[in-house]
């Protein structure tokens, strides 16, 4: 038949053709099918799936605490899976089949049991951020891998902005270059390598610089964060808290608009008018000397203000008086001299 031509085949194989009747996977996709049609939990078994696929890791005694599951939870979410994932072997998951995985990934062929490598990239991305934030560094939790197929969702992005190492324990790794590259990638929407980027990049450069100086070259070698050296070489006294509280504001303020979709444009090019606004003159106020001259300009300017409205008020009060009581005015300072 047709159908079943050698040549076809290889073609559907590589991708060339479509699939439709013809799919070579049919027969095995319909004995994953049925294999997974016994699992109770999909929810459950598809995070552990998902994570050994995404996290190469195969080892369960790690990584339950990530999970928020008990190690025996994990045998009992893959028991149904036997005859395709290994689970018993030396405690390590092992799929049987190399093309699980493809079979897995593939909506088409997997149909409701498809895992959505985005999607879930994404929920493993902000569970990794929780994770670390709140319990500690641990080296089986990459999470900047999970973060090259997320999607910019607004509950990631708070977890993005809210990212400080300094605040993680036992934190060893100092490599975050990669991680940079993953955050400069995501849209949300202020552009990539837009306004969460270039707060991410600070952090991390003023993370390094103070822990992990050796680790600013790799950082340099793959972003521009010259002006950010400037700025920390350059604070021989920390920035006005004002400054950072402006600078809270105007993230906060995105974040608002970013929860409201037709205004994250219009939200974003006023953050960044205002930020190219008042840039050079924020990076002057940095330098102590300048803070000085500042100070003197700015209560000069106070004491002309008050001044000149002093003036104005005696003047109209004066002027304003009755024809009457001008001359008695008049009087009386002759009178007292």
């Amino acid at each position: 038949m047709l159908g079943r031509h050698p040549e076809q085949q290889l073609k559907i194989v590589r991708g060339l053709l479509p699939r439709g009747a013809l799919t070579p996977f049919a027969q095995l996709d319909a004995l994953y099918r049925h294999i997974f049609s016994q699992v109770q939990d999909l929810e459950v078994t598809s995070l552990i799936l998902t994570f050994v696929m995404l996290s190469h890791s195969s080892f369960p005694d790690e990584f339950p605490e990530f999970l928020g599951l008990q190690t025996v939870d994990i045998y009992v979410a893959l028991a149904p899976l036997q005859s395709v994932i290994d689970c018993t072997s030396g405690n390590n998951i092992e799929f049987l089949h190399a093309s699980l995985p493809d079979f897995l990934l593939d909506k088409e062929r997997s149909q409701e049991y498809y895992i959505n490598r985005s999607a879930w990239s994404t929920r493993l991305s902000v569970m990794a951020y929780k994770f670390v934030m709140s319990v500690g560094y641990r080296g089986y939790i990459p999470f900047d891998m999970y973060l090259t197929d997320a999607e910019a969702t607004a509950e990631l992005r708070r977890h993005v902005i809210a990212f400080d190492p300094d605040k993680i324990e036992n934190l060893i790794s100092a490599d975050f270059s990669y991680y940079i590259i993953c955050v400069q990638r995501l849209d949300f929407g202020d552009g990539p390598g837009g306004i969460i980027y270039q707060q991410q990049l600070n952090v991390i450069v003023r993370y390094a610089s103070k822990k992990h100086p050796d680790s600013l070259e790799t950082l340099r070698r793959h972003h521009n964060i010259s002006e950010i050296l400037s700025q920390i070489e350059g604070q021989s006294v920390p920035l006005a808290d004002s400054d950072t509280a402006e600078e809270q504001d105007q993230l906060e303020s995105m974040e608002a608009a970013y929860d409201k979709p037709k205004g994250i444009l219009e939200a974003t090019r006023d953050w960044q008018e205002s930020a190219a606004a008042n840039k050079e003159q924020r990076e002057i106020k940095n330098y102590p000397l300048a803070r000085k001259i500042f100070r003197g300009i700015w209560k000069s300017e106070d004491r002309s203000t008050e001044t000149r409205e002093w003036g104005i008020r005696r003047d109209s009060e004066e002027w304003g008086a009755s024809s009457t009581a001008r001359p008695k005015l008049g009087l009386s300072r002759l009178f007292r001299k």
